[in-house]
């Protein structure tokens, strides 16, 4: 079907039949992918914006002086850009807040539900 190397489609699976020589896993390494995502560039959620974002979370928005009473992901993402300089999309912030294990509404009750058994009553001392 195709009569020259150059005419078959290139894909972004690596294909050992079609190399010249064969590879050893120490060069593995060094094949890039055909579409060339090896250089996405640097990660903008690090290890550090992520406890920047813990940090702002344990606070309320208008501890930071903004007029909303609770936290969205734009106002999130314009107070972490505000401390670490660094501005992220919507999707990368909702994946930050999902490895933070962050949810939405109310934060859950310390105190003991209503009928729940305390220390006290179950003979603990």
């Amino acid at each position: 079907m195709f009569q020259r190397e150059e005419d078959r489609p290139r894909t972004g699976v690596f294909d050992l039949d079609r190399q010249p020589h064969a590879v050893s896993l120490g060069d593995l390494w060094r094949i890039r992918l055909i579409d060339r995502r090896e250089d996405n560039g640097q990660v903008l959620a690090s290890d550090l914006y992520i406890q920047m974002v813990a940090w702002i979370l344990e606070s309320t928005p208008r501890d930071f002086y903004h007029s909303r009473p609770t936290w969205t992901k734009p106002l999130l993402i314009e107070t972490a850009r505000h401390y670490t300089g660094v501005t992220v999309s919507t999707t990368t912030m909702g994946r930050v807040l999902k490895k933070l294990k962050a949810r939405r509404g109310r934060p859950k009750p310390d105190a003991p539900l209503r009928g729940a058994k305390t220390p006290a009553k179950s003979g603990w001392k």
